[in-house]
């Protein structure tokens, strides 16, 4: 999958992060779901509803979120890392040209 690393000026934990790139993460993780669709496992696990498994599901759907947000800025490429050291869950940012927003 696609990592890639944030450079300065912004603050040094997030430099430190993995970031990812959610239409690969996606697509991966469309194929698991599929597999996951085959099975006997209950309607909540395979949907991802149960609080074991909130944090995947909030993970899709931010990388759904910045997959439509990518699409939408042209020439720019959108990153994703999970970072929960704070009040927050994930850190997003883009690339535009050689600037990082």
């Amino acid at each position: 999958m696609g990592k890639t690393k944030l450079k300065k000026p912004f603050p040094r934990e997030w430099t430190k992060l993995k970031y990812k790139d959610p239409e690969e993460w996606l697509i991966k993780s469309l194929e698991i779901r599929a597999e996951f669709a085959q099975t006997d496992f209950p309607e909540d696990i395979r949907n991802l509803r149960t609080n074991r498994l909130k944090r995947e599901l909030e993970f899709w759907q931010i990388c759904l979120f910045l997959y439509g947000m990518g699409l939408r800025l042209p020439g720019s490429k959108v990153f994703v890392a999970r970072d929960e050291n704070q009040d927050r869950d994930f850190i997003a940012y883009f690339q535009k040209g050689d600037t990082e927003y």
